[in-house]
């Protein structure tokens, strides 16, 4: 990895158990009513067709879980169900492009209740001459470098893999980091 990384003290899980996963972040939910970063890692840029390849949560600052979602459509939309009532419910959820996600899962059934909270647009109120990635984000206000998209799937251009040729073991970390940076950025 590239640039200026800290390593936090930090707990990233993948999670192959959607009991398990079910479980921990329904428990984060209850415990405090706390806010909850969710977010998709996906096939596309484009909402309306992207697919879900795998889903990352962070209730806690250097906290999180990711689980992987199968390409079969019946088995995923299986997964996503069960996390669909920390989506629906009432607390507040945040995200960096919020948009999008909340765009994708609907093409799941999932409809996000709740306030929302969005970094990028946050930051853009604040201060619109800047960039409002999540990795510029990160460098300024945590002085933190985020493990960039195309350290997975490669540089733009016909080459480029999509996240769903990757192992969910190579994906893990980079969709956690995601949760978590979003959640102490809003923090």
């Amino acid at each position: 990895w590239s640039g200026r990384r800290q390593y936090w003290p930090r707990r990233f899980a993948p999670l192959t158990g959607t009991d398990e996963s079910r479980i921990k972040i329904s428990r984060g939910r209850k415990r405090s009513r706390c806010p909850m970063r969710a977010a998709g890692s996906t096939t596309s840029t484009d909402a309306i067709n992207a697919e879900l390849v795998g889903l990352s949560f962070s209730i806690r600052e250097f906290e999180a879980f990711y689980i992987p979602i199968p390409p079969e459509r019946e088995k995923a939309q299986k997964i996503v169900d069960i996390f669909k009532p920390a989506y629906e419910c009432e607390n507040l959820k945040i995200g960096q492009n919020i948009k999008y996600d909340i765009l994708v899962l609907r093409n799941y059934g999932v409809r996000v209740g709740g306030k929302l909270w969005d970094t990028m647009v946050a930051h853009y109120i604040l201060q619109p001459e800047l960039p409002h990635n999540m990795d510029s984000l990160a460098e300024k206000y945590l002085d933190y470098s985020t493990i960039k998209i195309e350290e997975l799937i490669g540089p733009k251009g016909k080459n480029q893999k999509n996240m769903r040729e990757l192992l969910p073991q190579n994906i893990y970390e980079y969709a956690c980091e995601d949760a978590d940076v979003t959640l102490r950025l809003q923090n």
